[in-house]
């Protein structure tokens, strides 16, 4: 199952390579309620970019065994072949390129065997991809990307579908 262009990962390592903000997140709002809430034993960050976020969840839940995954980061561009019960994919699937969207989602879905919190950016990004794209590569809203997870993950709930209005984001919660 193709994931992604060799082109667009060649982007995607520029980017990161001149772009040192990018992929850098440490923190998103709604995680640590939904890490206290579940408290899995481990947890993949699907598009962990430069693994801030990675570290800080290490430091905090340290009962959780915790895995990074990102294709356009050298240290985390190993595909994972293992299950966890738990995956968080912030900020990354508006970075997908379309024509891969179906796959990227069914690989999620089937990387995790209990629950996955979401964030999905709708607007366009303020950084461009060195062939010019914006860094967002789908933009679209929050009923446009319900139907596409409720239509690729079908073994999936959406528990929690809420758009952030003052971020422009949908903050989704999904289980098994």
């Amino acid at each position: 199952m193709k994931l992604f262009s060799d082109h667009y990962i060649n982007q995607l390592h520029k980017l990161h390579h001149f772009k040192k903000s990018f992929g850098t997140a440490g923190k998103y709002k709604g995680l640590k309620s939904w890490f206290e809430k579940h408290q899995p034993k481990s947890c993949l960050d699907y598009g962990c970019g430069k693994g801030n976020l990675l570290f800080n969840l290490k430091e905090e839940y340290t009962y959780c065994n915790f895995s990074g995954y990102d294709p356009g980061i050298d240290a985390f561009k190993e595909l994972p072949t293992q299950q966890f019960e738990s995956l968080i994919c912030t900020d990354v699937l508006e970075h997908i390129e379309p024509k891969y969207i179906n796959n990227v989602l069914q690989h999620i879905e089937s990387l995790y065997t209990k629950t996955a919190f979401l964030i999905i950016d709708t607007v366009p990004a303020r950084k461009f991809l060195a062939d010019g794209r914006n860094a967002h590569l789908i933009l679209a809203d929050q009923e446009w990307w319900t139907k596409k997870i409720t239509e690729e993950m079908s073994a999936t709930k959406i528990i929690k579908n809420v758009f952030n209005e003052k971020k422009k984001k949908i903050v989704m919660e999904l289980e098994k």
